[in-house]
């Protein structure tokens, strides 16, 4: 990954990264973003994940199958406990699998 820096020798120059940058503990509130797989898997973020300045792309909310929202329905954190991962899931609809 090229990242435009400062040098004051040179002015700016492109460096290469082996790195991304790091989760500032941001994500996207969007309503519509999809739901975070390293949230809901309680794992570290990728740079795949993560924009350049660090924020989530993804939401971080629940992703745990629910049986009131139709086929692929997803809790999305409509209800329980605010703020929860999939693993803490206590949704009153929450599904062990996927509608159909």
């Amino acid at each position: 990954m090229y990242e435009l820096v400062w040098d004051e020798d040179v002015g700016f120059r492109y460096i290469y990264r082996t790195q991304g940058p790091k989760w500032n503990n941001k994500f996207n509130h969007d309503k519509d973003a999809k739901p975070c797989a390293a949230f809901n898997n309680g794992a570290a973020h990728n740079a795949f994940q993560l924009k350049g300045d660090g924020g989530c792309r993804f939401g971080h909310v629940c992703d745990h199958w629910v049986s009131d929202k139709g086929p692929g329905g997803k809790c999305l954190g409509s209800a329980g406990a605010k703020g929860h991962a999939r693993d803490a899931c206590d949704n009153p609809n929450r599904s062990d699998s996927r509608l159909e």
